[in-house]
């Protein structure tokens, strides 16, 4: 057996289904693809960001849209890579004439400017020891972290609110704070609450400007990689104070219903 029909077997045994019983394989068409692959060095690029989709399964193919809208059979069909140079939202799925299409597989791209002008970052708390991270200024470093919570990019807190200090070298213009979260609800992470943003004149006193609060988690909402932003009219501070808020307690449907979550972060966007 080659290798592509031994891939195609592997992945029909995977796909459908029998019981010992002797019961007939269903019919091809009650089953659904798998999800595209989706390649790309990170979700934020400087530049410009080359991103490459697969389906491995005879006469899939794949579509997508950037326009926000939902891709399907008739959509733009994807043809290898694709080279964005902005703010990208990609919605990729997986077709096939005799088959239910795939899930739909939506990931968002940020074209950032790296931050150079932080002369001071503090955290107000220090992570848990088990998830340190590489400290506060590692959140500037456009170090992107994968699904893999244990990567240093993580820094993890137990029950507890991330809150960074930072001084600029001067007064600089901020409009929209975005914070990278992870949620695996299975790990018992997830995704913030809230996220504050402070300025103030002297590195002490402390303005609150904005405030954005996250909807309450649902049952068997998806995991993944976060973008959680707060927008806001332009301020111009030298001194801000941001602070990532955790649940106040897992939620009821969760099996650790009622005691502490955690709260992942890897990366502060400031635009």
């Amino acid at each position: 057996m080659n290798q592509l029909n031994k891939h195609i077997a592997i992945y029909c045994s995977l796909l459908f289904s029998s019981n010992l019983f002797g019961q007939q394989l269903a019919q091809l068409n009650d089953f659904q693809l798998a999800a595209p692959l989706v390649q790309f060095e990170s979700q934020l690029f400087q530049e410009d960001l080359t991103i490459s989709a697969s389906v491995y399964f005879p006469d899939a193919y794949i579509t997508y849209t950037i326009d926000a809208s939902e891709p399907n059979a008739d959509s733009e069909p994807w043809n290898g890579s694709l080279t964005i140079t902005q703010n990208t939202l990609l919605k990729v799925q997986a077709f096939h004439p005799e088959c239910q299409a795939s899930e739909l597989i939506e990931i968002p791209f940020f074209k950032v400017n790296a931050i150079t002008d932080i002369q001071k970052a503090k955290l107000a708390k220090e992570p848990s020891p088990k998830y340190p991270g590489k400290g506060a200024k590692a959140l500037f470093d456009l170090k992107k972290g994968s699904l893999n919570f244990r990567e240093s990019a993580w820094m993890g807190f137990e029950g507890e609110e991330v809150e960074v200090h930072l001084e600029f070298q001067k007064k600089r213009s901020i409009q929209k704070v975005t914070a990278s979260v992870l949620e695996d609800h299975a790990s018992w992470i997830f995704a913030p609450s809230a996220m504050i943003v402070w300025i103030s004149k002297d590195g002490k006193n402390y303005e609150k400007v904005e405030e954005q609060i996250f909807p309450l988690l649902k049952e068997n909402l998806s995991s993944g990689l976060k973008f959680l932003s707060t927008n806001m009219d332009e301020i111009k501070t030298k001194y801000l104070k941001i602070q990532v808020k955790s649940i106040p307690a897992i939620p009821e449907w969760h099996q650790g219903s009622g005691g502490k979550g955690w709260l992942f972060i890897d990366e502060i966007l400031i635009d």
